[in-house]
C-alpha cells in the first residue's frame, strides 16, 4: 500500500512538473525572397512540420539580412532549436551570439570554417552521384572534379571514400579564384585520359563565369564525356544529369537534426551533404553518349530534359 501511494505520489510530481513546464517549440528563420526562391524555403519549412511535434514558427529576415525585429521574436519564444536556412540567414543569426542549438540548411558551407554548426549543405551525397554514374555509365572508370580546397575539401574527402568504394579513381584539380579553375580546366581537356572519364562539378560557383561554363559544358560534349552536378539548370544545358534537394524530405531532415540537438545540445556539429535528393536528365545528351535507359528508370526521373 505504502509502494502504490509513493508510486501514484511520483507520478502526480512528474505531470504537474510537465503541465508547469514552458512549451516547446522550433523556430524557422528564412529569408523573404521572391519567387521562385519563397516556393522553396516554404517547401523545406513544410517539410520541418511534417518532421516535429514540436510547434514550428516562422520568421521572415529582411532581404537586407538585418536582424530587425529578430531578437525580440525569440525572446518572446520558448525555443529549443532553430532552424535556419539559407547563408545569410545564417550569418545574422549567428551575430547575434545566441546559446539555443542552431540547424542550417540551404547553405554552402565548410566544416572547418563553420565548426558549431550542424548542417545540411545544398552539395548532394558523393555517394549517390557515383552511384548513378555508376548506374548510367559502367564504363566509367576516372572521375574529374575542379574544386575550392577551402569550400570544398570536406566534400572532396567524402567523394574519395565514395569512389575507391565504387572502384572509380577520383581525379582532383585544386583552383582558388577563376584564373586557376581556368588553368585547371585547360590541363584536363589537354590530357589524354583515354576512355572512361566523366566530370564532376560540386557547385556552379567552381566555374564562376559564364564564358569558362559554356566552354566546359562544349569540351565535355565534343568528348563524350558524361558529366553530373547539384544544378538541374546545368542538366538543361547539357549535362547528363543531377541529384538535386527535395525540399520537403530535406526539411525533415532537418527536423530531425534539430530534434538530436535539442536531446544533446554537446553534441559533435557537423556539416552534412543532402542525401534527399531528387533526378534531373538530359534524353538527348543520353543519346549522345548511346546510353539507353529502360521504362523503369524513365519512371524514377523527377525532370527530364528536353522538356516534352
Amino acid at each position: 500500500m505504502r509502494h502504490t501511494l509513493f508510486s501514484m505520489l511520483l507520478c502526480w510530481l512528474l505531470l504537474a512538473r510537465l503541465a508547469s513546464a514552458e512549451p516547446t517549440a522550433i523556430a524557422v528563420i528564412y529569408p523573404n525572397l521572391p519567387e521562385p526562391y519563397h516556393s522553396v524555403f516554404a517547401d523545406i519549412v513544410r517539410g520541418i512540420q511534417s518532421g516535429t511535434r514540436l510547434e514550428v514558427k516562422e520568421y521572415l529576415l529582411s532581404n537586407d539580412g538585418e536582424a530587425g525585429a529578430l531578437p525580440s521574436f525569440l525572446a518572446k519564444g520558448h525555443y529549443s532549436a532553430l532552424v535556419v536556412l539559407g547563408q545569410r540567414t545564417l550569418d545574422t543569426v549567428q551575430a547575434l551570439g545566441l546559446k539555443i542549438p542552431i540547424v542550417a540548411g540551404a547553405v554552402k558551407i565548410a566544416p572547418e570554417q563553420n565548426p558549431n554548426v550542424t548542417a545540411i549543405s545544398l552539395s548532394a551525397a558523393p555517394d549517390r552521384l557515383f552511384d548513378l554514374v555508376r548506374t548510367f555509365t559502367p564504363q566509367t572508370k576516372r572521375v574529374h572534379v575542379v574544386y575550392d580546397p577551402v569550400r570544398q575539401g570536406w566534400l572532396i574527402a567524402l567523394a574519395r571514400q565514395a569512389a575507391a568504394e565504387r572502384g572509380l579513381t577520383l581525379v582532383t584539380y585544386e583552383a582558388q579564384d577563376l584564373r586557376g579553375t581556368a588553368q585547371r580546366y585547360s590541363e584536363l581537356f589537354n590530357s589524354n585520359f583515354g576512355p572512361g572519364n566523366a566530370l564532376w562539378l560540386p557547385s556552379e560557383d567552381n566555374v564562376g563565369q559564364e564564358a569558362l561554363l559554356a566552354e566546359v559544358l562544349e569540351q565535355i560534349w565534343r568528348r563524350g564525356w558524361p558529366a553530373f552536378s547539384s544544378n538541374p539548370g546545368l542538366v538543361k544545358r547539357g549535362m547528363l544529369f543531377a541529384l538535386y534537394p527535395d525540399n520537403r524530405a530535406m526539411g525533415a531532415s532537418l527536423a530531425k537534426l534539430a530534434a538530436q540537438r535539442i536531446a544533446d545540445a554537446k553534441a559533435t556539429a557537423a556539416v552534412l551533404p543532402v542525401t534527399d535528393l531528387l533526378t534531373a536528365v538530359n534524353l538527348r545528351t543520353a543519346d549522345h553518349l548511346n546510353i539507353q535507359f529502360s521504362a523503369e528508370q524513365r519512371q524514377g526521373f523527377n525532370l527530364v530534359f528536353p522538356e516534352p
